[in-house]
C-alpha cells in the first residue's frame, strides 16, 4: 500500500499495473529554469530499473552518511546513522533505466524533489540492498549497546532500509544518545559497524561482499566501521 504523502503509488484504492509507470500528472508539476518537473510526494510515480541479484555475487562499496563524518557529537545528541551500499555498473554493457531527480525547493524533511520524467541509461553505479545487514554500536572497551538486523521492529530505535526523498536507497538508524541509559560515561570513543550476516532473518544466504569504503575503515572481516568521538 502507498499514499500520496510519500509519492508512492498505487494507493490502497487503486490498482495500477507496472506497465503504466511512470505515472506523470500534469497538475502536479513545478517549473524551474524553464524546465517542467513532476513533483515527488504527489500523485506522480516513477521507478528506476532494478534487478534481483541473489544468484550472483555482489561486490559493493560502503559509504557512511555525512552526518557521522561532519558533525560534532555530544552525549545529548540524537544521531542519524546512515550507510549506503553501491556497486559500479557499465552503462554500455549493462544499461539500467533511471529517472534523474533534482531538488526543487525546501530542505530537510520539507524538501521536494522532482524529475522531468525522461528516463536515461547512463548510470555508472547502482544501490545494493542486502537483507542480511547488521548494525552494531558500542563504546570503546564496553559490550555492544546495539546489535540489530533488519525487521527487528519499526520506527525510531530500529535499524531499517529505506528510500529517501531524493530517491537514494540507504540503511538508517536513529541513535538517541540523549535518552539511552548506560552504566558508563557517554563521552569518549564509540565504534559503529555495518556488517553482513551469513544469512538474513528470512534465511536468505549472503552473496554480498563489501570490498571498499569511501569513509571510515574496512575491517579484515569485511565489515565497514567508523569511529566517532562523543564530547
Amino acid at each position: 500500500m502507498a499514499d500520496i504523502s510519500t509519492g508512492l503509488r498505487p494507493l490502497s484504492t487503486e490498482v495500477i499495473p507496472t506497465a503504466t509507470l511512470p505515472y506523470l500528472d500534469p497538475t502536479a508539476t513545478y517549473m524551474q529554469n524553464n524546465v517542467t518537473y513532476y513533483k515527488q510526494a504527489s500523485t506522480n510515480a516513477w521507478q528506476g530499473q532494478w534487478e534481483h541479484g541473489a544468484s550472483v555475487p555482489q561486490q559493493v562499496t560502503g559509504t557512511w552518511g555525512d552526518n557521522l563524518v561532519s558533525q560534532s557529537l555530544k552525549s545529548t545528541s540524537v544521531v542519524r546513522v546512515e550507510m549506503v551500499l553501491s556497486k559500479a555498473i557499465d552503462p554500455l554493457a549493462t544499461p539500467m533505466t533511471t529517472y534523474p531527480m533534482v531538488s526543487l525547493y525546501g530542505s530537510t524533511i520539507n524538501e521536494v524533489t522532482g524529475t522531468t520524467g525522461v528516463p536515461v541509461t547512463t548510470a555508472t553505479s547502482a544501490f545494493v540492498f542486502a537483507s542480511n545487514a547488521r548494525l552494531t554500536i558500542w563504546k570503546d572497551g564496553e559490550a555492544p549497546l546495539i546489535s540489530q538486523t533488519l525487521w527487528a521492529g519499526d520506527g525510531p530505535g530500529f535499524f531499517a532500509a529505506e528510500v529517501n526523498v531524493s530517491g537514494n536507497f540507504t540503511y538508517g538508524f536513529v541513535w538517541n544518545l540523549k535518552s539511552v541509559t548506560v552504566p558508563y560515561a557517554k563521552t569518549g570513543l564509540w565504534h559503529i559497524k555495518f556488517s553482513l550476516d551469513p544469512t538474513s532473518p528470512a534465511a536468505t544466504p549472503n552473496n554480498t561482499t563489501i570490498t571498499a569504503v569511501t569513509n571510515g575503515v574496512l575491517n579484515i572481516d569485511g565489515s565497514a566501521q567508523i569511529d566517532i568521538n562523543v564530547n
